[in-house]
Order: C-alpha cells, then structure tokens, then sequence
C-alpha cells in the first residue's frame, strides 16, 4: 500500500456524479481550492466549528492512500511558472509580514547571515533558496514537483495562468465565476521605474506600507536571478515546459 508523503497533501471533492483529486501546491491558487472544496463540501455546515479551512479539510475531505487516488476519475494539479512563483512568495510572505516575523524570516536570517531587513531578493535566492534543501525550506518555497507523488496518475495539469479557463470547462461557468474568476489574495504591483533586486527587503516594505504596492516582477528580476531560480527549479521548468508542448 502507497501512502502520501508527510508534504503532500491531496483532497478529494465531487462535482456532481463527477470525483475529483486535488493536489495541494502553496502559491498556485490554493485559497481558491481550499474556497471551493470547503464551500462546496457537503460538510461546508461544520465550517463554522473549524478555526481554518485547512483544518476542515483534513478532517473531511483529505486523502492519504495512493491507490484511492488513482481510482478517482479526475486527479488535478495546477503549476505555475518557478520564477513568478518565487517573486509572489518572497514579496507575499517575506516582505509584507516583516512586521511580525515568522519562520520564515527567521530561517532566511540564519542562512544569510543578515537582519530579516537587510535580506534583498537576490540574497533571497541565492543564501536562502539556492542553499536549501528541497524539504527544508519553507512550505511556501518547496518545490512544486515535490507536492507531486511519483506513483499519482495525475490526468488534469493545469498552468495557473489559464485556471479560471480550465475550471469553467470542467466545472460549469457559475462555479468558475464564483470562485476562480478573482484571486482571493490579490496584490497590486506597480512599476517602480528602477531595478530592485539587490534593494533591502526593509526599503520594499517601507514603500509597500506607503502606497500598498510592490514592484513589478520586471523591476525585481534581472538575468542572473532568473537563471539562479531556473536552476534551482528546474523540476518545475521541465513539468511546466511539458505543459507548453
């Protein structure tokens, strides 16, 4: 008998007389999922009595066993692009929560060697994430081929670009509209006219706590980081090059 590993998480849900698996991937939409299957469920009555929508779904919805996921009709993952994966995540739980300070910062603090405001998005990649162990890292920043068990006949890949598309097509468009069509947790983002990769987190946060934005992922990135991250993921660059093909 295959049992999921201890990080991958995969929850079952129906639509319809149609059964679905979905593979639960941090930053790829997941508040969307975890709207949807909870809201959804049959059980959605006892959210109330849950302090978060992941607990009602491990007590509901969660799947351990890999031959009962293969007996599932429809097993669903949905990628994203590494790169854009990894500016969300660092902008989203690095930078804006450096008001209070988790364990993330702490692990980036030790890594870098530098004060959770000093760290810089090139520091971010190269000292934290390029330094790291697949499964030490933060559950945000793990990579997306880990969360994929080897032995899941996954049948429905999905890039995160094109969700909202793939999810009216599979599940009716009121469904979609009403839970895929708008980002849960959206993030305004504006150009900031100069490179900033090598700019301190803190100077980011300053100018996020002033006008509620962060750069664009052009004004973060430059050719080395890309490369760094490229290399770093590229698991996922090959999964989600096979997607293109």
């Amino acid at each position: 008998m295959n049992m999921l590993e201890k990080h991958q998480a995969h929850f079952r849900f129906s639509v319809g007389v149609e059964g679905y698996v979905y593979c639960y991937i941090r930053k790829n939409a997941c508040s969307s999922w975890k709207r949807f299957i909870s809201k959804e469920s049959p059980e959605s009555a006892e959210l109330a009595n849950f302090d978060t929508p992941m607990q009602f779904l491990g007590k509901h919805h969660k799947i351990f066993n890999v031959e009962k996921i293969n007996s599932v009709s429809n097993r669903v993952a949905v990628l994203r692009d590494p790169v854009g994966r990894v500016v969300s995540g660092f902008l989203n739980q690095y930078v804006r929560n450096m008001d209070k300070p988790g364990l993330l910062h702490k692990l980036v603090s030790k890594k870098t060697g530098q004060g959770i405001e000093s760290v810089s998005f090139y520091d971010f990649v190269s000292f934290y994430l390029c330094e790291t162990q697949d499964l030490d890292l933060e559950v945000h920043f793990i990579p997306q081929a880990c969360h994929l068990n080897e032995y899941v006949e996954y049948n429905k890949v999905w890039r995160v670009d094109r969700l909202y598309q793939e999810a009216e097509k599979e599940f009716g468009k009121l469904l979609a509209d009403r839970y895929f069509k708008s980002k849960v947790n959206n993030t305004d983002y504006d150009s900031f006219g100069l490179n900033v990769s090598n700019v301190s987190s803190g100077e980011i946060f300053s100018v996020y706590k002033e006008s509620g934005k962060f750069p664009d992922k052009k004004d973060i990135l430059n050719d080395e980081i890309v490369d760094l991250i490229s290399s770093r993921y590229s698991g996922d660059i090959d999964i989600m090059r096979s997607l293109r093909e």
